[in-house]
């Protein structure tokens, strides 16, 4: 978890919830180092967001499951069947 996101982050658009960092897998060489994917949220933009203790929970569960989605290639609903649908 971050405070916030990089200041060039939101210059295109609304403040990001989180991002998704891919990873890397190791290479041939001895030097490559392999890196497993991770997901960073970003608590002040959740926070700021949400309307207490429990919405911020779920708040927080949908971005992950969001990126999870996004890392799988699929979407947020075969993660988590209970996702809200889009408007």
């Amino acid at each position: 978890m971050e405070e916030i996101p990089p200041a060039g982050d939101a210059a295109t658009g609304p403040v990001p919830l989180a991002r998704l960092e891919p990873g890397s897998p190791g290479a041939a060489s001895a030097d490559a180092v392999s890196r497993p994917p991770r997901i960073v949220v970003y608590r002040r933009p959740l926070m700021a967001r949400a309307d207490g203790d429990d919405d911020l929970g779920e708040l927080v569960f949908e971005v992950v499951v969001e990126e999870f989605a996004r890392l799988l290639g699929v979407n947020p609903e075969d993660i988590d069947p209970g996702y809200p649908a889009e408007d």
